[in-house]
């Protein structure tokens, strides 16, 4: 994302082709259940502003990883 400020986390991802390992890094964004954003909203607003249609989210059950009821959330895309 344009800053690197410690505000967004991100993963690193790598895939191993034969003898080459490519290393991906995209921000993290969490989306429950109910297809609401939990963590990285910031990315995602980033995302909707560069015109990036793809993104790679992880999706969680909120309850079982103990995410607090539902306050102010943000729709997934």
């Amino acid at each position: 994302m344009g800053r690197e400020d410690g505000s967004t986390l991100y993963v690193q991802e790598h895939r191993r082709r034969g003898r080459v390992v490519k290393a991906e890094r995209y921000p993290l964004i969490v989306v429950d259940e109910t297809n609401e954003v939990l963590y990285g909203v910031d990315a995602l607003e980033f995302a909707k502003r560069n015109g990036i249609e793809s993104i790679q989210s992880v999706r969680i059950i909120a309850a079982d990883h103990g995410f607090p009821p539902k306050g102010q959330r943000h729709p997934a895309p």
